[in-house]
């Protein structure tokens, strides 16, 4: 008797292994195949959202900085249209240009974005200069009659702002040009030139983002500005950027992955600046794919532990339960317990 109830106690609790290992193996199975096409699922989500995410600060930070650079040119066109428009000033360029001549230089003394101002009468010769030295006063009656900052508004009546061009002190300059009419004639233009390196220090605030860079070109696709320093001279970049090109044919903003001036590859949005109906400007913004990667790295790692986390806590209950059945068969008589003859 006492061999026959061993006999079966034995066979019992290796019915009972075995099952519990066969059912351990589909369950482990189970857990992995789930928590892995979850995981799969999860990861291709939250990677896409973390795309969109990354495009929409993206944005953001291209709206701001859009904000200032649009601030900043419109400013400087309309303190030279105020100027040109101010009735002391016109009156005083019909007179002996004593007046005017004062308001040029202290306006230049207000705006220190201003590297000079000056005015061409219609004939594109130099008659009035912000600066009073000896070496601006050498370019008094030269003629600028060829330059597109005089030709322009002189052919519109409108006012203009040019391409950039570097300075004969290496400051990379942008024209703004007002005509002043006389009648239906232009009698004098106004033209401040604005530098670059003012604009640089307004785009301190964005520029601090360290995971965005922005590119800053003419109207003619030539770089002026990085981040928020000026180029040293204005680079063409219209043919080798290809979403730089794609706003000069007439794009309105532009979406797409390329590599930034220091060659790493972004994502990059490019929209157009458009100072009135007197120039335009083609600013880029960038936001690195290594930053992302390592962005997608990160949400991965912490889905990857918590997925280890719920499956280590499923297989801990699916122990905890296999112990309760065997007990429960044990004191039900299922699995019989040795007893002693």
């Amino acid at each position: 008797m006492m061999s026959s109830r061993l006999t079966n106690h034995i066979t019992a609790n290796k019915l009972f292994y075995n099952i519990f290992a066969v059912c351990l193996f589909f369950v482990v199975l189970a857990i992995y195949l789930n928590y892995r096409t979850l995981e799969t699922s999860q990861t291709t989500y939250l990677a896409q959202i973390n795309e969109k995410k990354a495009w929409t600060q993206l944005e953001l930070f291209q709206s701001q900085t859009k904000v200032l650079v649009d601030d900043f040119f419109t400013t400087s066109l309309t303190t030279v249209e105020n100027l040109a428009k101010d009735p002391g000033f016109l009156s005083s360029l019909d007179g002996d240009h004593k007046d005017a001549q004062l308001l040029l230089a202290s306006e230049r003394t207000i705006n220190s974005r201003f590297d000079s101002l000056n005015i061409l009468d219609s004939k594109g010769t130099v008659v009035m200069l912000s600066s009073q030295t000896a070496q601006a006063n050498s370019y008094l009656g030269t003629s600028l009659a060829d330059r597109a900052y005089f030709t322009n508004p002189l052919k519109t009546q409108q006012p203009y702002i040019s391409a950039s061009y570097t300075s004969v002190v290496g400051s990379t300059l942008v024209a703004f040009s007002v005509p002043v009419l006389h009648g239906d004639q232009v009698a004098y233009v106004v033209s401040g030139f604005v530098k670059i390196d003012s604009l640089g220090g307004r785009l301190k605030l964005t520029s601090r983002l360290a995971n965005f860079n922005s590119l800053l070109t003419d109207s003619e696709g030539k770089a002026i500005l990085e981040g928020n320093k000026p180029l040293t001279a204005p680079v063409d970049i219209h043919e080798s950027d290809h979403v730089v090109s794609r706003m000069l044919a007439g794009a309105a903003n532009v979406e797409d992955q390329e590599p930034d001036s220091n060659g790493v590859d972004s994502l990059v949005r490019g929209d157009i600046v458009k100072v009135g109906d007197a120039g335009t400007f083609y600013l880029l913004s960038y936001y690195s794919v290594a930053q992302l990667s390592n962005d997608k790295a990160a949400v991965q790692a912490e889905l990857d532990r918590i997925i280890t986390v719920y499956a280590l806590r499923d297989l801990f209950i699916f122990l905890i339960c296999a112990v309760v059945i065997r007990e429960i068969m044990g004191r039900h008589g299922a699995i019989p317990p040795s007893k002693k003859s």
